[in-house]
């Protein structure tokens, strides 16, 4: 790996088996219009299709591009830890190898907003919803609401394809997370509950990217149990960090609370009998009581 510009701006590529992707993903990072230096660093996880060779491709025509291959596959969490760990600028950008950005000065107004306000360590847009199977768009995920810690945690508001972070706090981040979610099935969620709690994150109010949903990747499973582990691991990261960092408004504690216990309920209700047809020694129940949800955590969302 050769270190080839000395960048502002890392965007962190992870990619497994994108052959149809890839391309419009890397070209709608080299056609943005900034004035500083950036990188791409990619992350490909050993793929089985052509992803590597397209990768390979880019890497030896565009000395922006610096490629991390993969001989074993190594998995979402420590592909993404390994590749933005390898990320050399101030900033770090997102697009992972099945998504894209449509907006041309993305990089550029977001830079430009981190270099201005230092005390800002995120700033997200809009990623518009693009369903894969049946070939349109439909919604968009991100809103303002997202500044505000105890509205993150009531809900997924930020997309990773719109997000630019401060490289100088991610160390920390990297530590808590590290600390936190050795089994985790996805990253994101974790990072920007962390960035809002610890510095503040900006909001702009524009179109970044197309977030491209496949009919089976890392944020939409139809495997029930590996779908059963990843929304108790999304609700596991919002206790996690109402116990580290707790929410002094009562109001707003209690709003918190009622939303997870309602999240559990229905994964309960919807995972009911994975596993087993006795309840008690169902998959849900037994993720749900001793793996990710301990009892002394479900007396606090346990209504009165």
């Amino acid at each position: 790996m050769i270190r080839k510009i000395e960048p502002l701006l890392s965007v962190c590529v992870i990619t497994y088996n994108h052959e149809g992707y890839i391309r419009a993903n890397l070209n709608s990072i080299l056609n943005q219009e900034c004035d500083f230096d950036f990188e791409i660093v990619i992350g490909e996880d050993c793929s089985t299709d052509a992803t590597r060779q397209i990768c390979e491709e880019y890497a030896k025509n565009n000395p922006r591009i610096v490629l991390l291959p993969s001989d074993k596959n190594m998995g979402m969490i420590p592909n993404f830890l390994r590749t933005i760990d390898a990320c050399k600028g101030k900033y770090i950008a997102f697009c992972e190898g099945d998504d894209y950005w449509i907006h041309p000065l993305k990089m550029q107004k977001q830079v430009d907003f981190l270099e201005k306000n230092s005390e800002y360590g995120l700033t997200y847009g809009i990623a518009k919803l693009f369903i894969q199977s049946e070939n349109e768009f439909r919604g968009s995920k991100g809103t303002k609401e997202a500044e505000r810690y105890v509205n993150l945690l009531c809900d997924f508001q930020i997309h990773t394809s719109t997000v630019m972070l401060c490289k100088s706090l991610l160390a920390a981040c990297n530590n808590e997370f590290n600390e936190f979610a050795k089994d985790a099935l996805f990253y994101d969620y974790f990072y920007w509950l962390w960035f809002s709690r610890n510095s503040k994150i900006k909001y702009i109010n524009e179109e970044f990217s197309v977030w491209r949903i496949l009919s089976e990747s890392g944020c939409h499973i139809k495997e029930s149990r590996k779908s059963l582990k990843a929304a108790l691991s999304g609700l596991e990261m919002r206790i996690y960090f109402i116990l580290k960092y707790p929410i002094d408004n009562e109001d707003d504690q209690k709003k918190i609370w009622e939303r997870i216990r309602e999240e559990f309920l229905l994964i309960l209700d919807t995972n009911y009998y994975i596993g087993s047809d006795d309840k008690s020694k169902s998959l849900s129940y037994r993720l749900g009581n001793s793996i990710l949800l301990p009892l002394k955590m479900l007396k606090k969302i346990k209504r009165n």
